[in-house]
């Protein structure tokens, strides 16, 4: 969890990278601060040019920039998922061991082997 929490801070702070200025900018609503939820919604959109778009939003974002942060957003995405699985997993096993101690039927011992 501390993984994800560590990327998605350095790849919102990447989003919102630029000068001094543009940060107070954006402190004070004159420029769009960017947030990880924007930032998802750019990656799963159906446009094309979203590199282009994020660029035009933030212009001190290079290439390497973009495609890191696409990267970071992808990672984000696959350990949360990940994470997701072994929750549902890990309650599907308690129910089973519970099941097991009440006495359960020939079918969940058998699952549990």
């Amino acid at each position: 969890v501390v993984v994800v929490v560590v990327v998605v801070v350095v790849a919102v702070e990447r989003a919102n990278s630029g000068t001094v200025g543009d940060r107070l900018r954006r402190s004070g609503g004159q420029l769009v601060r960017l947030s990880f939820l924007g930032l998802v919604a750019a990656l799963m959109g159906k446009e094309p040019r979203a590199t282009s778009a994020l660029q035009e939003v933030n212009s001190h974002l290079s290439g390497e920039d973009v495609a890191a942060l696409w990267e970071e957003i992808a990672r984000v995405m696959c350990l949360t998922v990940r994470l997701g699985q072994i929750s549902r997993v890990q309650l599907a096993v308690d129910e089973l061991l519970a099941e097991q101690g009440r006495g359960a039927s020939e079918a969940v011992l058998h699952l549990s082997a």
